[in-house]
């Protein structure tokens, strides 16, 4: 597995990688994203649910990314907020929906 790319921005390290047995290139994305779970708890307990307006949580840059290669359709179109909405839903995404809100 070679390094191609890092990001200091979002994070994100991008990887290369040939499968001689396949003959097959994959690429694989790489984010840490302890402090964005870190900061969605702090937001969800910070929650004022008086207001009009509630904060979900924030999606890291790679899960956007994988999304975005599931559904085939680009980040933030229609189809991908859709997709999301159902993502959000799911036990393995709680981290990302702290109080578990309805979309």
């Amino acid at each position: 597995m070679r390094l191609l790319d890092y990001d200091p921005f979002t994070g994100i390290k991008t990887f290369f990688e040939h499968d001689p047995k396949t003959n097959k290139n994959h690429i694989r994305y790489e984010q840490d994203v302890e402090s964005i779970l870190e900061t969605n708890k702090f937001e969800a307990q910070a929650l004022d649910k008086k207001k009009n307006w509630w904060k979900v949580g924030t999606i890291p840059n790679n899960v956007m990314l994988q999304w975005s290669i599931e559904c085939g359709h680009p980040v933030y179109s229609r189809e991908w907020q859709e997709y999301a909405k159902k993502q959000l839903t799911l036990p393995e995404y709680s981290r990302l929906n702290q109080n578990r809100i309805k979309l």
